[in-house]
């Protein structure tokens, strides 16, 4: 409850700076019996250099126009990350609900979408070096572009959907170097 009268007053950066015996920092954990919604115009920024990333099981909505954003070096969301500007900078994992109007993703590994990965009425861009697997669901509906550049391999699994609907005002994949394969379902 801190951190959401905090939000109020101004943006919000957590880093973490704890050195374990390997001086590696530590992670970054929203629990899952964690479910705030806030209504901030400011960022809040959560970012880590540890090789286990963010870890989000609970859920953060932010129905007010700041940016929620996570930078390490890997980010998965098993909960909700919901709000109007989303960012995540790492290879992400998204097994829960990941929900933006605007979502700028940057990833340099592989990632993968097996939960809902949606965006409505503003850009998905999503500039990676790695491989993108879909099992889950990822629509756009519309209001804006839909670009992804630079995928190794772009993986569509049987059962799962990928779409954007007449809104969508562009839908790019641009920098292909290796495949685009869809299994029929």
């Amino acid at each position: 409850d801190k951190l959401i009268e905090e939000l109020g007053k101004g943006p919000v950066t957590i880093t973490t700076s704890y050195q374990g015996e390997e001086g590696a920092p530590g992670s970054i954990i929203i629990k899952e019996d964690i479910d705030h919604t806030f209504n901030s115009p400011y960022p809040l920024v959560f970012c880590t250099k540890s090789a286990d990333g963010i870890l989000i099981e609970g859920g953060l909505t932010n129905v007010g126009s700041g940016t929620i954003e996570l930078i390490a070096p890997k980010a998965t969301i098993k909960g909700k990350l919901i709000g109007q500007h989303l960012k995540i900078e790492g290879d992400l994992s998204c097994l829960g609900e990941l929900y933006g109007k605007n979502l700028t993703l940057s990833s340099e590994g592989p990632s993968k979408i097996s939960g809902k990965l949606m965006t409505d009425g503003g850009t998905l861009s999503w500039e990676t070096k790695g491989d993108i697997l879909l099992t889950g669901e990822w629509g756009h509906l519309g209001g804006g572009a839909l670009l992804i550049d630079g995928v190794q391999n772009l993986w569509i699994e049987e059962g799962a959907l990928f779409y954007a609907t007449n809104r969508t005002t562009e839908l790019t994949i641009k920098n292909l170097s290796g495949s685009f394969s869809v299994e029929r379902g």
